[in-house]
């Protein structure tokens, strides 16, 4: 799977992926929160802080350099279209 260090924006977020897998992020609604991700097998697991709690997951249907689309697995199944802007 191709990396999704970077930074990518969707229908409603600004998130950054780090190398050192840590993540930042802003909504529209001005919300910004960051903390640690991690991509094992095709699943996007990512946890707020240093928490080892769970924040959301999701199965990363298509990664490219320039699109990122994930599926979430909380139970409403929103499909999120990211596109690189870094």
């Amino acid at each position: 799977m191709q990396s999704i260090v970077g930074t990518w924006e969707d229908e409603n977020s600004t998130m950054t992926y780090a190398a050192d897998s840590t993540w930042n992020g802003t909504w529209d609604t001005g919300l910004s929160m960051g903390g640690r991700w991690a991509v094992v097998g095709d699943t996007l697991y990512m946890f707020r802080n240093r928490s080892t709690a769970l924040l959301a997951y999701y199965k990363v249907l298509n990664v490219s350099d320039k699109e990122f689309k994930i599926f979430s697995l909380e139970g409403d199944s929103t499909i999120f279209n990211k596109r690189r802007i870094e």
